[in-house]
């Protein structure tokens, strides 16, 4: 009994110090230096709760920030295309910003390779799963012949990225944008994005168009991982 009683005191303490770590790891970095974490195809804000650990949220996954940082104080964007999730993305940074946080949220924005209007095929038969064949690159094959067309913003993010943030900040990305990542990539490398990203996790999807583009997204891949971090990503959302 008595040794059980010192390994609980043990646990105790040293969840104690942990506690102590993670609070002081905000006060400890430069605040010249920012924290951001840009969520690209955003849904209901699954991946937010996921970031910020919620308990409740739909998976679990512990995203990578420098030790200078707390998940508590970064920036975080959130872009999300399907008008379907707009409601449900101004509840959560209505919701996060009465907490404290710094949450900004783009509903009804494409992220894609340039400015202006695109079109997207919404997906309105898979509500099991969110609609996740809703994309601006799926009119091509008759699996996803039934999307309904409507005109969304459509950004140029990598643009974005780059004039957004500095060398010396720290920017994990997180995309899933249904294989606009084939196109946005390549803009990355145009843009030298990478002078500004750190970490890019991205979910790689099945494609139907051109080997050219294909290509191009792979070269884009190899090309920015000489200085940023890709790992193998899947957003279990």
């Amino acid at each position: 009994m008595y040794v059980h009683y010192l390994h609980l005191q043990r646990e105790e303490k040293h969840e104690e110090l942990l506690e102590d770590l993670r609070s002081r790891r905000g006060v400890l970095h430069d605040s010249s230096k920012r924290c951001v974490f840009v969520d690209l195809g955003a849904g209901r804000a699954d991946t937010l709760r996921v970031f910020l650990r919620e308990r409740d949220a739909k998976f679990s996954y512990d995203y990578p920030i420098p030790y200078w940082a707390h998940y508590t104080t970064c920036e975080i964007y959130l872009f999300e295309a399907n008008p379907r999730f707009t409601a449900d993305l101004r509840r959560a940074e209505s919701l996060y910003r009465s907490r404290g946080f710094n949450v900004t949220v783009f509903p009804e924005h494409a992220c894609t390779d340039y400015d202006g209007i695109a079109t997207l095929y919404l997906d309105e038969k898979n509500k099991d799963n969110d609609y996740w064949l809703t994309s601006c690159h799926n009119k091509a094959t008759s699996l996803y012949s039934q999307g309904r067309p409507i005109n969304v913003t459509a950004i140029d993010i990598a643009s974005w990225l780059a004039a957004s943030f500095k060398p010396e900040d720290y920017v994990l990305v997180k995309m899933d944008i249904e294989k606009a990542e084939f196109f946005v990539l390549p803009r990355m490398v145009e843009v030298h994005a990478d002078t500004v990203v750190d970490t890019l996790m991205v979910e790689l999807h099945p494609y139907d168009f051109a080997d050219e583009q294909i290509a191009k997204g792979w070269k884009a891949i190899e090309e920015l991982s000489k200085t940023i971090l890709i790992p193998y990503y899947d957003s279990f959302a």
